[in-house]
């Protein structure tokens, strides 16, 4: 009689068990956000010449980010975080670090990057000529600072106390963009040239919003950046005609929440980017794009 009053204790404990578990991939379900249908209702768009963008399958429900695609398009590097990294920022709760992380065409698969460690993160990758550019905020002694730059694993310094941010180097005329942060006007976009940080002129950095997240073609005579300007983040692209001259910003990629990070392949005929989704409960994701040329 024991015997049976124990079996039929273990019968009812995982009958219990089964329950709760049902339950509980029933409620975990109901927190998932249909992000396929969320990307649907916020088709990004173009002007300039491009195509309807694309959504890679190397993206996930959490956080891509800072992407660039390698000179002849095979190779994607780009920063992931577990989560929402907007929210995470607000509360200064974050669950992880961000790692880079590299993706072959066609995009499906990703393996960490040799250069992310688990004690500090990395983002903003950008090669020439094989040195690897990136953005990290290690300690510099004792002391953990905000998101400096670096080329091959050495910290450059500008002379400057700011952080500075996504770099990109155009080996064409040695010079070396990034952006960074100023008290009293926002984030703007600089270049380092000549042993000198120069700040670039209107109409690049004219604007009353942020302008940051350089990119310019190889040949430096056209940058591809993110601006504020409009109230919410969007792709620009400017023209130089001087050595420090730009033309007035044109429109490339706009969404409904905000879309930035743009890169392009050597040839001009794709353009990377991110784009920003919100549910309608106000979860956000950042997903790799990508739109051809017409």
């Amino acid at each position: 009689m024991t015997r049976i009053k124990t079996t039929l204790l273990i019968v009812f404990l995982l009958i219990l068990a089964f329950v709760i578990l049902v339950n509980l991939d029933r409620s975990k379900d109901e927190e998932k956000v249909n992000w396929k249908a969320v990307r649907e209702a916020d088709i990004a768009e173009v002007t300039d010449g491009w195509k309807t963008p694309i959504w890679l399958e190397v993206n996930t429900p959490n956080w891509e980010d800072s992407a660039y695609i390698s000179g002849d398009g095979n190779t994607l590097y780009f920063a992931y975080y577990p989560g929402d990294l907007i929210a995470d920022l607000l509360t200064w709760d974050f669950k992880d670090d961000i790692d880079v992380y590299i993706s072959e065409k066609p995009f499906k698969e990703r393996k960490k990057f040799y250069i992310s460690e688990d004690i500090w993160s990395e983002a903003g990758v950008m090669i020439s000529n094989g040195d690897f550019y990136y953005m990290s905020n290690r300690k510099i002694g004792d002391e953990r600072i905000n998101d400096n730059i670096y080329r091959n694993g050495v910290r450059l310094d500008f002379g400057t106390e700011e952080n500075e941010e996504d770099p990109h180097y155009c080996k064409e005329k040695d010079e070396l963009y990034f952006w960074k942060k100023e008290n009293a006007d926002g984030e703007k976009i600089y270049v380092y040239k000549n042993k000198e940080v120069r700040r670039l002129p209107s109409p690049i950095n004219g604007s009353s919003g942020n302008d940051i997240q350089p990119f310019l073609t190889e040949d430096c005579q056209t940058i591809y950046f993110t601006s504020g300007r409009d109230g919410i983040y969007k792709i620009y692209r400017s023209e130089r005609f001087g050595e420090n001259e730009w033309s007035e910003p044109v429109e490339v990629i706009s969404s409904k929440y905000g879309v930035g990070e743009p890169t392009l392949t050597d040839d001009g005929r794709f353009l990377f980017f991110i784009q920003l989704f919100m549910s309608n409960d106000g979860k956000r994701n950042a997903d790799i794009m990508y739109t051809e040329r017409e």
